[in-house]
């Protein structure tokens, strides 16, 4: 079972050192074969798999960024968390090898903020 379904929308992120960076907007859950035409994503009312096609779940999680086909490809296999960080700095992505654990508390990262792709 993947880190990734521990996740939940509006969980706090924190980085390594424990500050907190940003809130969870969205999970996808990846999907091992990029060329099939569904991916889970799970959001705060839900955790529902959606019959979209990969390209609208790639460009509902990058509309706003210019990411690299490879980068984009690796976080749709992969899955990874969508994290808002405020009004100031752009959304980041967490890969599933970012995360250390998910508590109460919310989702530490074995990363710094400054590490994670945006």
């Amino acid at each position: 079972m993947s880190i990734l379904t521990r996740i939940t929308e509006g969980m706090d992120v924190l980085d390594r050192t424990g500050d907190k960076i940003g809130e969870v907007d969205a999970v996808y859950f990846g999907d091992e074969d990029a060329a099939t035409p569904q991916a889970d994503v799970a959001t705060a009312s839900e955790r529902a798999t959606r019959d979209d096609t990969i390209v609208d779940v790639v460009a509902e999680a990058f509309r706003t960024d210019e990411l690299p086909q490879e980068l984009r490809e690796r976080l749709l296999v992969h899955g990874f968390v969508k994290v808002g960080t405020g009004m100031l700095r752009s959304d980041r992505y967490i890969l599933p090898d970012q995360i250390a654990s998910v508590t109460g508390e919310g989702v530490h990262l074995n990363v710094t903020l400054d590490e994670l792709v945006s």
